[in-house]
Formats: structure tokens, C-alpha cells, sequence
């Protein structure tokens, strides 16, 4: 295929360009363009490539909060791109994470009731005592050799004192992780 170059390429290019053709255009370079392939070519091309852009425009001007006259800028779509990209790798990486927790506190659930079944007996012991705390003499909780007698110590209620914290704490953290979700 052999190809040339015309020398009315430019006079029709700018004729184009300017919004003249075809109506302001003189009748000999008509005449041209009917004779010459590479410049209907170019008349055909560069029409099609302005009705498309007309009609872009016109739906960018029909979606609300968009400017017909106004494209974002390159700058603008590059920021927010690399926007984007950030905020899919952060999630990307605050997936494991995510999963890690949700594995600690179902671990840790999991542990506090395997405890519970495996030491019920004596939860129940400890439980017994403090139903039948009210009932006591307060004068035989005076004396220390019968207190410690009859109270199996201070270590489970602490246990169960820490227990109930640490239960508490977890509730309040699920409460604040389910409101920021």
C-alpha cells in the first residue's frame, strides 16, 4: 500500500478543528474531499470522534453533581487512584488481623468454658458459700481461725473477680468494634 500526504491535509485539519466544516468551508475544498481518500478519511474520522465526545458530554451533564463544562482534571483522577489503591492494600492488609481477632476471642471463649466444665465442682463450692453468706453469724466471720475455716479462701473469689473484668472489658471492646463497623 503506498500512502501520501496531501497537501490540503492542513487546510482541512483546521477547518475541523475550528467547527467550520462543512458550512463555512469554500466550494473547492469540498470538491477536494470528495476526490481525495486520505482527507475524507480525515473529515470521517475526526467527525465521529466529536459526535462521541458531544454525547459524552451530554450524559456527564444529565448525572447529578457533575459540571457539563468541567472534567476532573489528570491530577485529580491520578490522586484518586493512588487513593484507591491505598485503601485496598490496607484492607488487604488488615485482613488477617481481623481474622487473628476473631480467632483470639473465640480461643479465649472456648478456654473459659472448657475451665468452667472441667473445675465445676468447685465453682459450684464457691457459689454455695457466697448463697450462704447472708446467713452467717457476722460474730463467727469475726473470729479469723473460723472464717478460714469456713471459707474455701480469697484466691477463687479474685479468680472469679478477674473473670467477670475480663469478660466485661471483651464486652465492651465487641460493642465498640461492632459500632465502627
Amino acid at each position: 500500500m503506498k500512502s501520501y500526504f496531501c497537501s490540503k491535509q492542513k487546510e482541512v485539519a483546521a477547518a475541523l478543528g475550528s467547527g467550520r466544516w462543512p458550512e463555512e468551508c469554500a466550494p473547492a475544498l469540498h470538491a477536494h474531499i470528495a476526490i481525495c481518500r486520505n482527507c475524507s478519511d480525515l473529515v470521517l474520522v475526526t467527525q465521529t470522534l466529536q459526535r462521541a465526545r458531544r454525547e459524552t458530554m451530554q450524559e456527564l451533564s444529565l448525572e447529578p453533581g457533575v459540571a457539563s463544562s468541567t472534567l476532573a482534571s489528570s491530577g485529580t483522577l491520578w490522586w484518586r487512584s493512588e487513593l484507591r489503591r491505598r485503601s485496598g492494600a490496607v484492607e488487604r492488609m488488615a485482613r488477617p488481623v481481623a481474622f487473628a481477632e476473631k480467632f483470639a476471642l473465640a480461643s479465649i471463649v472456648l478456654s473459659v468454658l472448657g475451665l468452667a466444665a472441667w473445675q465445676w465442682n468447685q465453682i459450684t463450692g464457691w457459689l454455695s458459700w457466697l448463697v450462704d453468706l447472708p446467713n452467717a453469724n457476722g460474730s463467727r466471720l469475726d473470729d479469723p481461725g473460723v472464717a478460714a475455716a469456713s471459707m474455701p479462701g480469697w484466691m477463687p473469689i479474685l479468680l472469679m473477680a478477674s473473670i467477670g473484668g475480663f469478660i466485661l472489658v471483651w464486652g465492651f471492646a465487641l460493642f465498640l468494634l461492632a459500632r465502627r463497623d
